[in-house]
């Protein structure tokens, strides 16, 4: 293994997992205000998390209309 993938490893735990929880706990606050995209984004939160300690086959990948919501700020 390269050093790039320990500093991946590194990243992913260190930044990206506390991130998604972050952002999935205010999420889960204003679940009202929110759509059905976000019900992807849970999924891809808890396995990206499981995968950075143990790797699992199929774990959702970033929704993109996830995105898209959030940049356009909920108006599609």
């Amino acid at each position: 293994m390269s050093n790039l993938s320990a500093l991946w490893q590194f990243r992913k735990l260190a930044c990206l997992v506390p991130n998604n929880r972050r952002i999935a706990s205010v999420m889960q606050k204003h679940a009202d205000l929110l759509v059905n995209q976000t019900c992807k984004f849970f999924e891809h939160v808890e396995g990206f998390e499981q995968n950075c300690y143990e790797r699992r086959e199929g774990v959702p990948r970033f929704p993109k209309d996830f995105a898209d919501m959030v940049r356009t700020d909920g108006n599609t």
